[in-house]
């Protein structure tokens, strides 16, 4: 592994780890993260459940919004069901 290689290997985890932190926060003051990523959900669904929890009060500030989403969606995300 190079240099450059290992580089781009921990800005991924840092970014992990600010996602993770972010969640931790935003959700788990109301909630445990457990409940929150024990569903693997679509993008879509992940995005309607942030702007849900922030109407009803999440402390999640309108900058850290697709930081979540984003973090969700990569680490706890699903394939939307396939139509029959």
């Amino acid at each position: 592994m190079t240099v450059a290689d290992m580089a781009v290997a921990l800005g991924e985890v840092q970014a992990k780890l600010a996602g993770a932190d972010l969640v931790a926060g935003a959700c788990g003051t109301c909630h445990g993260v457990d409940r929150v990523v024990a569903v693997a959900r679509p993008g879509r669904q992940w995005e309607a459940i942030v702007h849900r929890m922030v109407a009803i009060g999440a402390p999640i500030d309108p900058d850290q919004t697709g930081q979540i989403i984003s973090y969700l969606e990569t680490n706890y995300g699903a394939a939307p069901p396939k139509a029959p």
